[in-house]
């Protein structure tokens, strides 16, 4: 029963999921911070704590305006988009030994216990603003060169939350949920903490305090 929860309609909905990210927002948000990512280094290179500021809330509201148009712009045709995402699947409805796969994509009949990808699809809002929150705090402090506390927090997480919500998905849940869960989880809270640190590092530049900001090479040091 386990295996059969775990087969190839929950990883068929993660993979549409996963197509669903880039082409409806996902592009967007990782290409702003990029943008942060560089540009915000070379101001703290520069010296430029009130630039690195503004581009920091410029940022983060860009990402937050991007993701709620996407969410807005999608919810409301969540079925047709599904529909869409999905339609190769209803090939496997011409092969009866293919059947129990299909419905695990589309719900119905006796398939697995997950719910339907247009079911399934209405987690796309949650997934898109924890995919923008963690990537704005995680290029902040790229660009403050606090690579010690991604290195040091990121094994936390791996082990403090990644190997249980996994555990928690393959052993309890069972289902394509579950395994959402255990994938968008240690994103989120990674997304979390790093937003704390890095109003931490904006705080601490605005009171005149050192910190890993300063190891940003000035620009006449690059060329």
């Amino acid at each position: 029963h386990g295996g059969r929860m775990v087969g190839t309609g929950a990883f068929y909905q993660i993979s549409a999921m996963l197509a669903a990210l880039p082409t409806l927002g996902g592009s967007w948000i990782i290409s702003i911070n990029l943008f942060y990512r560089s540009i915000g280094a070379r101001f703290l290179g520069e010296r430029n704590l009130r630039g690195f500021k503004i581009l920091t809330a410029i940022t983060t509201t860009a990402c937050v305006v991007l993701s709620t148009l996407a969410v807005l712009t999608t919810m409301p045709f969540h079925l047709p988009l599904s529909e869409d995402l999905t339609s190769q699947a209803c090939n496997l409805a011409f092969s009866k030994g293919c059947l129990s796969t299909y419905n695990s994509v589309y719900g119905g009949g006796r398939h697995d216990g997950s719910a339907g990808f247009e079911e399934t699809f209405k987690l796309f809002g949650l997934i898109l603003f924890t995919l923008a929150l963690f990537r704005v705090a995680k290029s902040g402090l790229y660009a403050c060169f606090d690579f010690r506390f991604l290195g040091v927090l990121g094994a936390a997480i791996f082990v403090f939350v990644s190997v249980p919500a996994f555990l928690f998905a393959l052993f309890v849940k069972k289902n394509i949920e579950g395994f959402l869960l255990a994938m968008y989880l240690p994103m989120g809270v990674a997304g979390v903490l790093f937003t704390v640190q890095l109003v931490m590092h904006i705080r601490a530049m605005t009171a005149g305090r050192r910190g890993p900001w300063d190891k940003a090479p000035r620009p006449a040091e690059v060329e």
